[in-house]
């Protein structure tokens, strides 16, 4: 909601992008994302086999078509994004440097199966309404928030609803969407009451079955 009142606040053609981690998962889908809408994408990878395999998959769309914890990362992105304006009224000359973070659903593939092997029992039991997305929609709607101006940004319904439980001082994408978010937050400070009764019962419950340690009584492996 916003979009139709905004210009695009991200605009990537002819523009150098470095992804790390781009050989698979997100960082390979936001790079054939872009390279779609003309940018010129660096990925950084460890294994050169799936770099190399990465890299021709998104030189083919180009031809074809031109757990820190997330609050202290929105923390940490909200007072960089206010340092960056002391930088940009210093330097007026040069390119504005602009903080965004995004916070995806658990995207599906390699990595999801590799985490969900390491992962407490605990947060699997806590996040099983997420049921994941694939890494092309996780990028799609990513690019999407960029575009919006949003410095926080989410990529499915239920980190968007809690994302508008709290209100904050980030740059939002327009007055609109300012006073979008002020009618939820108003709305989600009742839902998140028995949202967060319901999460403490189920920790407590698991607690008196398993114990404090998180994990059931035989431990995944790695």
């Amino acid at each position: 909601m916003g979009a139709a009142f905004s210009r695009n606040e991200f605009p990537v053609e002819g523009r150098t992008v470095v992804i790390t981690g781009g050989s698979s998962g997100m960082g390979l889908a936001v790079g054939r994302k872009l390279a779609e809408m003309g940018a010129n994408v660096a990925i950084v990878a460890r294994t050169q086999d799936k770099l190399t395999r990465a890299v021709k998959h998104i030189q083919s769309r180009r031809e074809s078509l031109k757990s820190p914890c997330k609050a202290a990362l929105r923390a940490l992105s909200d007072n960089l994004s206010q340092e960056m304006n002391l930088y940009a009224a210093a330097y007026p000359h040069e390119p504005p440097i602009r903080v965004h973070t995004i916070f995806p659903a658990g995207i599906l593939g390699e990595s999801f199966d590799a985490e969900n092997r390491m992962k407490c029992d605990l947060t699997t039991m806590l996040e099983n309404v997420d049921g994941g997305q694939t890494a092309e929609v996780v990028a799609a709607k990513s690019i999407r928030g960029l575009e919006d101006g949003q410095e926080l940004v989410t990529t499915e319904f239920l980190a968007y609803m809690v994302k508008r439980g709290m209100l904050g001082g980030s740059v939002r994408g327009g007055v609109v969407r300012v006073l979008w978010d002020w009618m939820v937050a108003s709305l989600m400070g009742l839902v998140m009451v028995f949202v967060r009764d319901d999460m403490d019962r189920k920790t407590r419950a698991w607690g008196r079955k398993n114990g404090p340690s998180g994990m059931k009584a035989h431990h995944k492996q790695a």
